[in-house]
């Protein structure tokens, strides 16, 4: 009764080991280097592209159903720029004489 005992605690043991083993060991863990040459998001509505050099963030987001990319710095401040299909805007905020809801600068987007 007491070899029966003794093995069992041993199957278990063993058992528990290869367990450990299989499932919490530390895998080698690869890195990846970059591909060297610009790459290409596409994003979805709500998601944020962030340039930390540029202090500069962009959502993807819709205004009246119409897609568009909203372009603000994280930092202070001087300009928001807003991508449509057909135009481009650029709105100073720093400058006391502009009136809200108005660019600053509305350039026609070109391309594609």
């Amino acid at each position: 009764m007491k070899a029966l005992a003794a093995l069992a605690i041993v199957v278990v043991g063993a058992v528990g080991a290869f367990a450990l083993y299989t499932f919490g060991a530390d895998d080698e863990i690869t890195v990846r280097e970059a591909p060297a040459g610009p790459r290409v998001f596409t994003l979805r509505q709500g998601d944020v592209v962030r340039m930390p050099s540029a202090a500069t963030a962009c959502r993807a987001t819709a205004e009246a159903g119409f897609p568009r990319l909203f372009c603000t710095r994280t930092g202070a401040s001087r300009y928001q720029v807003i991508i449509n299909r057909d135009v481009v805007q650029v709105y100073d905020l720093n400058d006391p004489d502009t009136e809200p809801f108005v660019p600053t600068y509305s350039v026609p987007a070109t391309g594609r």
